[in-house]
């Protein structure tokens, strides 16, 4: 479980850091919302049935989801 928050981790702060570059993502703040629910629940269930790399995964977009729409408002 470390191993995969250090990959989650290390991953999303490269995107992130691309997304600075980049600006936000150019979608709508509501098509934003609803992908970043989206792959949080993925994340979550599975996370919940023990697969690991569908878990990296979708935290990673989930992360940089929240990151973008975080752009948008400030």
């Amino acid at each position: 479980m470390k191993k995969q928050i250090v990959i989650i981790l290390g991953v999303s702060v490269l995107l992130i850091s691309l997304l600075f570059y980049i600006g936000p993502f150019e979608q709508s703040l509501m098509m934003q919302m609803i992908f970043l629910f989206s792959t949080t629940v993925m994340s979550y269930a599975s996370y919940k049935n023990g697969h690991a790399k569908p878990f990296v995964v979708l935290s990673i977009c989930s992360l940089v989801s929240l990151s973008s729409i975080l752009l948008m408002i400030v």
